[in-house]
């Protein structure tokens, strides 16, 4: 359990240096990989449109549902982005609306470690 713990904690440190490293405004899409587990982990942030290097935004973490995906939650997404924050999210391997398994759904209270 404490390497998963690690892990999952990197991977959240790996998706914020993936947000303040963007220096253009935008759409960024990317996968993580998570090796050790074998599975791919697909994470969007989204950028106000202005100049970044002259502003500092908030940063919004958004976490979707179970059985869902973070394309589920665009009107929020764009909503916050328009009122100047940054949005990170990624898709939970194995509890999306077309990956969802058992595994998946009973681990859904492991995510924020």
């Amino acid at each position: 359990v404490g390497i998963e713990k690690q892990l999952v904690k990197n991977g959240y440190i790996l998706l914020v240096l993936l947000v303040t490293s963007c220096t253009a405004p935008g759409d960024n899409i990317g996968t993580l990989e998570d090796s050790s587990r074998d599975r791919s982990i697909p994470y969007q942030i989204w950028l106000p449109n202005v100049e970044v290097d002259t502003v500092k935004f908030p940063l919004v973490i958004l976490s979707h549902g179970s059985g869902g995906e973070y394309s589920n939650h665009t009107w929020l997404i764009d909503s916050l982005v328009e009122n100047g924050f940054i949005v990170a999210a990624l898709n939970h391997p194995m509890n999306t609306t077309r990956d969802n398994t058992d595994e998946g759904v009973i681990s859904v209270w492991h995510r924020p470690r």
